[in-house]
């Protein structure tokens, strides 16, 4: 590989029909006029790269030849250098070549899709016909196997399939007597219905035998454009229900200040797990928002709802503080003082089926099924045993736990499948902890094998009481359905659980339950916190590391200042001095706010370089064959690619913009030419035969436009089997070893690529959600819906290579016993008697 190029300023990106300017060294890119890029093209400093001009580029092979009536696709993005002249992309098969003006103006004038003649016109030339020939020989463009607007599916990176629609009702919101007060309850169309409101309105409507009904006008959940329509046309009193949650609480203090403008009579009502319920935090929040929160609840509302609503009979739009006061679980101003009351807590409910389901009773069938943009939640029980000061679950923990009936969860499981809901969370603590839970996710199994759906099930499963998780999983594979699920670890650092009062998974239990799920060929995913009292960024590393020596795909979540959790007690508070910022903890007594930036920039490489795979068995090798931690590496690269971003410009931009535009700047060449200079001169590698070996393997795994499969390399070392003998123990006992010996050792060794399962070629990789939200992380951080893995023997089980139905299997059916036993055995190693892993193809049927 040659060096990097030096001089490098900025790159440009192309990508869903807007261009970007993506300057080294920074992280926001800035969104540009094509007339713009091409002025900072112009200006570009020379010296940059050299590289011959359109007309006398090199050409791979016949160009296709290209008809006026011929329909073209864009590509999903590209990532070029701003360079003298134009934008510099690596093109398969030719080297990087140098798109000029004229190139650039025509990509712009295809947009997402266009024929020849149709380009032609927008570009403003006679034929572009010969520029786009050149376009699609250099994997700029993209020719369907056939003419037409409906040939082929778009290179545009497009979002999961979209979900069919429900039935619906022919009125939204129940008819009755005019002039009854109206009850709203609304959601936001960024997360969809969610079930506490339903269960709200639900409880409502059933209260004292449907009493309220002759009162109030209880209204389905609805859309903000739906409730501000509403209550545009009808003055007088109103009540709005808010249920307020860390990533909805602006949005619901944001549309009752917009309502209020409309109607001041209406009442504002606010619960949820971000209701503040600590005296101090509920004073603090009903002064500052007096306009807008009228009464907080606290603890289970369905019965509280009901208890509350009659107190407003006859009152409305005022509210008796004296009739409040009676109400267990509220906090008001008394109007008449200006002081706080604060009632006493409410006892939580033992029996749960005596509150309806809004899902069997019809509170949302009136909400066409796309309207679940992330996935449905259902409970299954309440409750949970432990108590981690991070944590409020539903404001129930540290109690017992108390169930749903069975028939009635797995009933509204039918009612979203029936609905072509794709994706269902139970959103209980610890699903799992019970053995009633197994036989739940079977009877869910057998409505899939019916119905179709749904294709994932959400949970959080149990941590400490495991034995029944393993059985959970093989019910899930067996229906086809996949599991989004994490393992509970947090941290690995034993005075930060005890600061936490974690009860975790022992280490020696968690590995090998990873084991385990391994040994059945499903995804191992583990949860970490970012920001909890204790940690420090050299913690937080130690976290990381312990992930990837164990082959545990990492999740790792910035805490959440969670208002009712028994971290913001104030004397807690004090004790770990824990500042709270926009709802995010954003530094304690043990690491500042420089440091929690660092922390997450070392995620996020950990995410690209790890998880996405750009350098993960560079890493390994380094690990393995010369001690050097693998996020010890990645930290170099934190600060290098932060005070001299210069050095590695390619690495840098990675680091900066992957998870806004995940390609590689100028193409992968350039990136592991620069991952080799830095080992060399900062780590002191010695130039190498496995140094070689492991940076040609690492890209010849990158998805890339313009591959086809089957492909082969020619190893110097079979890295196959030395990857093999190192991750046996994650296999047997679970935990992390290396190989028995330097993969310079290692005879020489073919490796094939087989194929391209996830369409990373054709349609690139894309992360859903908003990368770069700590309150409603995306896809990015979540990894449940991206994988950059091609089909080969080095393919993880990640969730989303199982839900493409794409089953890795490690080691090959039938063989797993003595695979396990053979040990590392050097004579099975270099005779290739060693299991290996294969990988079969299923239907997501399956």
């Amino acid at each position: 590989m040659e060096a990097n190029r030096h001089g490098i300023r900025e790159f440009a990106v192309w990508s869903h029909g807007r261009w970007f300017v993506t300057p080294v060294g920074a992280s926001r890119p800035i969104e540009a006029t094509l007339d713009e890029v091409v002025a900072r093209c112009e200006a570009a400093p020379s010296g940059g790269s050299s590289v011959p001009p359109p007309d006398d580029a090199d050409r791979p092979g016949e160009r296709a030849r290209l008809t006026p009536e011929r329909w073209l696709w864009s590509v999903p993005r590209l990532i070029g250098e701003v360079t003298r002249g134009g934008l510099v992309i690596e093109a398969p098969g030719c080297g990087d070549v140098l798109l000029d003006r004229t190139d650039l103006y025509v990509l712009e004038a295809l947009g997402d899709g266009g024929s020849v003649a149709d380009i032609s016109r927008a570009a403003g030339l006679d034929d572009a016909g010969p520029r786009l020939e050149r376009l699609v020989a250099v994997g700029a463009v993209r020719v369907p196997g056939t003419t037409g607007p409906d040939a082929g599916t778009s290179a545009v990176e497009a979002p999961p399939p979209p979900i069919r629609s429900a039935p619906g009702r022919a009125s939204a919101h129940p008819g009755g007597r005019p002039g009854r007060i109206p009850v709203y309850s609304v959601w936001s169309t960024v997360t969809g219905p969610m079930l506490s409101l339903g269960m709200l309105t639900s409880a409502a409507r059933a209260h004292d035998g449907g009493a309220l009904n002759e009162h109030f006008e209880i209204r389905h959940p609805e859309d903000a454009a739906s409730f501000l329509e509403d209550l545009q046309r009808r003055p007088g009193p109103a009540v709005l229900l808010s249920s307020d949650y860390v990533f909805s609480i602006e949005h619901n203090l944001d549309l009752a200040r917009r309502a209020r403008a409309i109607n001041p009579e209406l009442v504002v009502v606010h619960g949820g797990p971000s209701s503040p319920r600590q005296p101090d935090d509920a004073r603090s929040f009903l002064q500052e928002h007096r306009e807008v929160a009228h009464v907080l609840t606290r603890g289970e509302g369905e019965r509280l709802i009901g208890e509350l609503l009659s107190a407003m009979i006859g009152t409305l739009p005022a509210l008796d503080p004296e009739v409040l006061a009676r109400i267990d679980g509220l906090s008001f101003i008394d109007e008449r003082t200006g002081d706080m009351v604060r009632t006493p807590d409410r006892e939580r409910s033992a029996t749960l089926d005596e509150f309806p389901s809004p899902y069997l009773t019809g509170e949302y069938d009136h909400i066409p099924a796309s309207a679940w943009r992330i996935c449905l939640s259902i409970e299954t029980n309440r409750g949970c045993p432990y108590g981690c000061t991070f944590c409020d679950w539903g404001s129930a923990t540290l109690s017992r736990i108390r169930k749903f009936d069975a028939d009635r969860v797995v009933e509204e499981v039918r009612w979203a499948a029936e609905r072509g809901i794709s994706a269902v969370n139970l959103v209980d603590a610890n699903f799992g902890i019970m053995a009633r839970d197994v036989e739940i996710t079977r009877r869910i199994g057998a409505i899939k094998s019916t119905l179709g759906y749904p294709e994932v099930l959400v949970f959080a499963p149990a941590k400490n009481t495991t034995k029944h998780l393993t059985s959970i999983f093989d019910a899930l594979a067996e229906a086809g359905i996949h599991p989004g699920a994490s393992l509970s670890v947090q941290t690995t650092d034993p005075a930060t659980l005890e600061v936490l009062d974690r009860s975790n998974i022992a280490t020696d239990h968690f590995v090998a339950l990873a084991a385990d799920l391994r040994r059945r060929g499903h995804a191992v995913l583990g949860d970490l916190l970012l920001g909890v009292p204790n940690q420090t960024y050299e913690t937080f590393k130690a976290d990381l590391q312990f992930m990837a020596d164990h082959e545990i795909c990492v999740r790792t979540h910035p805490l959440q200042g969670l208002p009712n959790a028994p971290m913001a007690e104030p004397d807690y508070r004090e004790r770990h001095r824990i500042e709270v910022e926009g709802g995010m903890v954003v530094a304690t007594a043990t690491y500042s706010r420089r440091d929690r930036a660092e922390m997450l920039k070392l995620r996020d490489l950990d995410l690209i370089f790890e998880r996405y795979g750009l350098l993960r068995h560079v890493l390994r090798w380094l690990q393995w064959d010369h001690g050097i931690l693998s996020h010890d590496v990645l930290d170099h690269l934190r600060g290098v690619t932060g005070t001299s971003p210069e050095r590695f410009p390619h690495l840098t931009w990675l680091a900066g913009y992957f998870d806004l535009h995940p390609g590689a700047p100028c193409g992968w060449t350039n990136v592991y030419a620069e991952a080799r200079s830095l080992l060399i001169e900062d780590f002191g590698i010695d130039p190498s035969s496995g140094l070689d070996c492991v940076l040609e393997l690492q890209r010849f795994l990158m998805p890339e436009r313009g591959r086809t499969f089957p492909a082969t390399i020619a190893l110097d070392h079979s890295y196959q089997d030395y990857y093999a003998d190192a991750i046996r123990g994650l296999y047997t006992h679970g935990h992390a070893g290396s190989p028995p010996a330097p993969l310079v050792e290692y005879p020489p060794s073919d490796f094939t690529v087989t194929g391209d399962p996830l369409g990373l070629c054709e349609n690139g990789l894309w992360f859903a959600g908003e990368p770069r939200s700590e309150t409603f992380p995306g896809d990015f951080e979540n990894g449940a819906g991206a994988a950059n893995e091609l089909l080969s023997p080095l393919m993880r089980v990640l969730p989303w290579v199982r839900a493409a139905g794409v089953r890795p299997v490690f080691p090959a059916p039938g063989d797993v016993a003595s695979w396990m036993a053979s040990g590392i055995d050097r004579g099975a190693v270099s005779s290739g008697e060693t299991g290996r892993p294969t990988f079969v193809s299923v239907s997501s049927r399956t």
